[in-house]
């Protein structure tokens, strides 16, 4: 009976696991210094990649972290692209924050929108697809009863 697989716990093993990994792959988990804005590493040509990675894996609550936290630091060079990708995954998964295990999830993604729309607010309240993507991020994080989700779509209403 010793060579018996326990299910349940490998299961949960591969649960920590992924979220590690897709953490780890989006650089969450590299200790970057607050100041650091940009990386040589990065291109335009990443673009495609980290929307590509939204429509893969964007169902994982450790995808929305990891890619808000990416794009508040080190990505910042991606901050007007960002919003494709956190929109296109929200819009493609349902997305439970129950199970974030970062308890950093909804910081790192309402402080992105803030950036976001300080950046962009008038071309956001004129251009309709671009308020479109915003919309769908902030009707997120109204749903996970976030304020600063909340005053942040009433300002670009």
């Amino acid at each position: 009976m010793g060579g018996q697989i326990n299910y349940a716990t490998t299961c949960q093993n591969w649960r920590h696991d992924k979220e590690r990994v897709i953490e780890s792959y989006l650089f969450a988990r590299i200790p970057w210094k607050s100041e650091a804005t940009a990386w040589h590493t990065f291109s335009s040509e990443n673009k495609e990649f980290f929307y590509e990675l939204s429509t893969a894996i964007g169902g994982e609550s450790s995808f929305i972290y990891s890619i808000s936290k990416l794009l508040c630091g080190i990505g910042g060079e991606f901050l007007d692209d960002g919003i494709y990708w956190i929109s296109n995954a929200i819009k493609a998964f349902d997305i439970d924050l129950t199970q974030d295990k970062s308890g950093n999830t909804l910081f790192y993604l309402e402080r992105y929108m803030r950036k976001y729309l300080f950046k962009n607010h008038d071309k956001v309240r004129q251009t309709p697809s671009l308020k479109a993507q915003a919309m769908i991020v902030l009707d997120f994080l109204v749903e996970q009863y976030s304020i600063t989700g909340y005053l942040l779509r009433e300002d670009i209403a």
